[in-house]
C-alpha cells in the first residue's frame, strides 16, 4: 500500500542474481502520474483482477511463484485462491477476512488516517512524521525520507476492506475455498503495522505453511539493516523446496509473479 513495484528493486535484483525471471507489476493507479483521483473508490478485488489478468495473459511455462508485502501479501492469497500457483511469499502480510487486524498498535497506526478520509471514501496517504513512526520506524533515518517521498496515494477503500472486514457487504478479502502452493510467511518482530499476532494468525491459517519470524525486521524491509536476511531466507527456501515444482516445469528458469503493497 502507498507505494509501487519499484520499492522491491533490492528484492529483484536479489533474485535475478540467482536465476529467477522476475516480473514487478504496478498496480492501477500507482504509477508516477498518482493522484487521489486515480485509486478513489478501489477495492481490494480490482487490484487482485489486475494481478490476475495479467499472468493470465502473461507467457509463464509453470505455475508462479507471488511474492507479496503487507496489502501486497493479501492481494497473493487471494489470486492464489483463484488459479494454481507453485509458491506465495508473504512478507509482512495482511491477512484475509477473518483476521483481526486492529489491535491497539494497528488503531494507532489507522486512526490519523481515517481523521482526515471517510472510512470507505477517499485516498490515503500518511504524513512523514505517521510513516517515520509506524512503517519506516526500521529504516535509517537518513534514508526515511527519500523513502517517504516515493509513496503515493491509496485507496480509503481498500484499506477499510482490510481493517473492517466484518462491515464490508462484498466479503472482499474473504477466502472460502483452498490457496494454493506451498507458502512462505516471513514477519517482521518490529512491525507496527502488521504486528506479529497478525502474522501469527495467518500462519494458523496456513498450518502446511512455513513461518519465519525475523528479530529487529520492521514493516518496510527494503532499505533495513535485516533486509539481505529476508532475501536469502527466500531464495534459501526456494531451492529446498525446488524439487516439488510442478512436473510439468522443466525450464532452468522459473517464472516469478510479485504482485506489491
Amino acid at each position: 500500500m502507498w507505494s509501487r513495484s519499484a520499492v522491491a528493486s533490492p528484492l529483484i535484483l536479489h533474485l535475478e542474481s540467482e536465476g529467477y525471471q522476475v516480473s514487478s507489476p504496478t498496480l492501477p493507479g500507482h504509477s508516477p502520474d498518482n493522484s487521489p483521483s486515480l485509486v478513489v473508490g478501489m477495492s481490494i478485488r480490482d487490484y487482485v483482477d489486475y494481478i490476475l489478468a495479467w499472468i493470465r495473459s502473461g507467457d509463464f511455462d509453470t505455475a508462479p511463484i507471488l511474492i507479496g508485502h503487507s496489502m501486497g501479501g493479501l492481494i497473493a492469497q487471494l489470486v492464489a485462491a483463484e488459479i494454481e500457483v507453485h509458491a506465495t511469499i508473504m512478507l509482512n502480510s495482511a491477512g484475509p477476512a477473518g483476521i483481526n487486524h486492529l489491535s491497539l498498535q494497528a488503531i494507532r497506526v489507522s486512526l490519523p488516517l481515517y481523521a482526515r478520509q471517510a472510512t470507505w471514501l477517499g485516498a490515503t496517504r500518511p504524513s512523514f512524521r505517521h510513516a517515520s513512526k509506524f512503517i519506516l520506524n526500521e529504516v535509517e533515518a537518513t534514508e526515511a525520507r527519500a523513502v517517504y517521498d516515493g509513496l503515493c496515494y491509496d485507496s480509503a477503500r481498500c484499506l477499510s476492506e482490510i481493517a473492517f472486514w466484518w462491515l464490508d457487504p462484498h466479503h472482499s478479502t474473504r477466502i472460502d475455498g483452498p490457496v494454493t502452493g506451498r507458502k512462505l510467511i516471513i514477519q517482521g518482530e518490529c512491525d507496527r503495522v502488521i504486528t506479529p499476532s497478525i502474522g501469527q494468525a495467518i500462519a494458523a491459517r496456513y498450518p502446511e505453511a512455513d513461518y519465519v519470524e525475523i528479530p529487529s525486521l520492521g514493516h518496510w524491509i527494503f532499505g533495513e539493516k535485516q533486509e539481505l536476511q529476508v532475501y536469502h531466507r527466500i531464495t534459501n527456501w526456494l531451492a529446498t523446496k525446488s524439487h516439488h515444482l510442478p512436473a510439468r516445469d522443466t525450464a532452468a528458469i522459473r517464472q516469478i509473479s510479485k504482485a506489491r503493497l
